[in-house]
């Protein structure tokens, strides 16, 4: 601090001066201190203030090969053994285009929790900040745990949000292995629907290709759930066994149950068969194995039913079906297509038609002719030429003939009535 009399002499000076008007004075700036760092950051001296010549601590930051103390000493934010280095991904900082310490950008991708700046920069590639936070104060993006929703295929996916530990995938779409897809099919990397040549048992196979709707059935000691899985048509115990000519099913080449076909058996009367060669008799008709001769056996009438569509009161055509006695009457002359019908109730075989009439001969027909059917009204053709009726009416066939329904049909106009006592027939 200035003294009074120095301030006091200053004044006398200056009052000198302005009587005398000679005195003159250097002329003096005032303004802010200098920076000392200006001078010492460009003096290329080393300081206590820097790390290296002119630079770190408070100076600009130093060029690689510069020494250094910290990263903020360097240019490339990398110092390493005290040493300003190029930036690394193992450098322990934070630097060039990281998004976290060593990780993002042009490093491995930051495990979840870690900074991030894109998706790529993350393992699980979702980089996000929590969905619930908005405004200024939520908190920078970070790398995101994988889940089965995030529309990524990430963590131990095969596919986008499935395989792996989420729900299976669908066709089309990566697997690592068959658990991986709904279809229960990896090939080559890609769930397909399954097939019965892959050699894995998938879709409603009841073992490896074979079994279920699609395949083909399965051979001896596959696994089935019914006997269509097998070929031998017999699953027991959920297994299929071979097959035989005495496992009660129809298999292998049999023509019927455990008959025909070239190792089996030939096939009883009206079993089914594709040849002769099927049946025991060594005939077969229609696809039916038939007796190859008559043998004059009438065949049971149990169950038959008669119709007519012309009947005389309590002349009915059950009546001739019975063995008490009765017959039926047409109450109507005889005339063309004028007809008598037997049901026999299920397909039998045959050799001959026997009807008989009253005492007289006029109830007999004048003539008639035979139809035959295996259904209801599908009667065709005549089975052979028109007879003459008479009080024992007799149709006979050289071979065995196969027949539900029997049509009986006038084939000549008569001025009598028609009448049956009994109808047979025998094979």
């Amino acid at each position: 601090m200035l003294s009074l009399g120095t301030v006091r002499s200053a004044f006398s000076v200056l009052a000198a001066c302005g009587v005398a008007g000679a005195c003159s004075f250097p002329e003096y700036s005032v303004g802010p201190e200098p920076n000392p760092f200006e001078r010492i950051c460009s003096d290329e001296l080393t300081s206590d203030a820097e790390t290296d010549v002119d630079c770190g601590g408070g100076c600009p930051p130093c060029a690689m090969g510069k020494a250094c103390k910290t990263a903020d000493d360097c240019a490339s934010g990398s110092c390493v053994d005290a040493t300003c280095q190029m930036p690394t991904c193992l450098d322990h900082v934070r630097n060039a285009a990281e998004s976290d310490v060593d990780c993002g950008g042009p490093c491995t991708p930051c495990r979840a929790g870690r900074d991030c700046k894109v998706d790529q920069d993350c393992t699980d590639r979702v980089c996000a900040a929590p969905e619930a936070c908005e405004g200024e104060d939520c908190p920078a993006p970070f790398c995101q745990v994988a889940t089965c929703a995030d529309r990524v295929q990430n963590g131990e996916e095969t596919g986008k949000d499935c395989g792996g530990d989420c729900p299976k995938c669908d066709n089309g779409m990566g697997c690592a292995e068959s658990r991986d897809c709904q279809s229960g099919h990896c090939t080559d990397g890609v769930c397909v629907a399954p097939g019965c040549t892959d050699e894995l048992f998938n879709g409603d196979e009841s073992d490896v290709d074979c079994g279920g709707p699609e395949c083909q059935p399965c051979g001896p000691e596959a696994a089935c759930g019914s006997g269509a899985d097998c070929a031998s048509r017999v699953c027991e115990g959920g297994v299929c066994t071979a097959d035989g000519c005495d496992d009660g099913v129809m298999n292998r080449d049999e023509s019927d149950v455990d008959c025909g076909g070239r190792m089996c058996d030939g096939c009883g009367e009206l079993q089914h068969c594709a040849t002769g060669t099927d049946c025991a008799a060594g005939v077969c008709l229609t696809g039916y194995c038939v007796p190859k001769a008559p043998t004059n056996r009438e065949l049971p009438r149990d169950g038959w039913r008669a119709t007519a569509p012309e009947s005389y009161p309590d002349h009915r055509p059950d009546q001739v079906l019975d063995d008490v006695g009765g017959r039926w009457t047409s109450g109507a002359d005889q005339h063309e297509g004028m007809w008598f019908e037997v049901d026999m109730g299920q397909l039998r075989t045959f050799f001959e038609i026997r009807f008989t009439s009253t005492e007289q001969t006029s109830d007999a027909p004048g003539q008639y002719r035979i139809y035959l059917a295996t259904e209801a009204g599908n009667y065709g053709a005549p089975v052979g030429p028109n007879h003459f009726g008479g009080p024992v009416s007799v149709y006979s066939f050289d071979t065995a003939r196969l027949a539900r329904f029997i049509k009986i049909e006038i084939a000549q106009d008569k001025a009598f009535w028609w009448s049956i006592n009994e109808l047979n027939v025998l094979q």
